[in-house]
């Protein structure tokens, strides 16, 4: 991928201060944080997908006793539902829940979990992060996914403040 203005950018390597004050960075190396153009892209996504965010949801169960939950034991948003749960019981599907093709991972289980059956309804755990981190919730690959899925699906993703299209799907 190209690199574009509002980009992120992680770079490496040497600073150097000439004798006339002049700051030199020699960079060895650049790795691509981010899209700065996320914003243009989720509305893009947004509206492409209107008819799916705002269908008609799957209802749930009263009480949930057997879940599916979609998360990563070494994050924090799994210990967070595993001492919030009160009542059910839960398989873990774990998986990572950052970085690339995250979306089509979490999509994948959603698919075999209905494949499987037996559950009160999907549990995609995950927490908080940066913009960066959690821009892979909004991908449609997602948003298909938890509108096919037959098992109702709950997101617990981000926080308060964070605005997902997989939460509004």
């Amino acid at each position: 991928d190209d690199i574009n203005v509002n980009d992120e950018v992680q770079i490496s390597g040497q600073i150097s201060l000439t004798k006339n004050g002049t700051i030199l960075l020699i960079a060895e190396s650049i790795q691509y944080v981010g899209n700065g153009n996320m914003p243009d892209q989720l509305k893009k996504w947004r509206k492409e997908h209107y008819e799916l965010i705002h269908r008609n949801k799957k209802s749930l169960p009263p009480v949930c006793h057997s879940i599916a939950l979609i998360s990563n034991e070494s994050i924090h948003g799994y210990g967070d539902f595993c001492s919030t749960l009160k009542t059910g019981q839960f398989d873990l599907f774990s998986t990572k829940m950052q970085g690339a093709n995250v979306s089509e991972d979490i999509a994948l289980q959603i698919s075999e979990i209905n494949v499987r059956g037996g559950y009160d309804c999907i549990v995609i755990v995950r927490g908080g992060g940066s913009p960066n981190d959690l821009f892979e919730y909004n991908h449609p690959t997602l948003l298909l996914a938890i509108a096919k899925s037959k098992i109702p699906v709950i997101t617990g993703i981000g926080h308060e403040a964070d605005y997902l299209l997989c939460q509004a799907a």
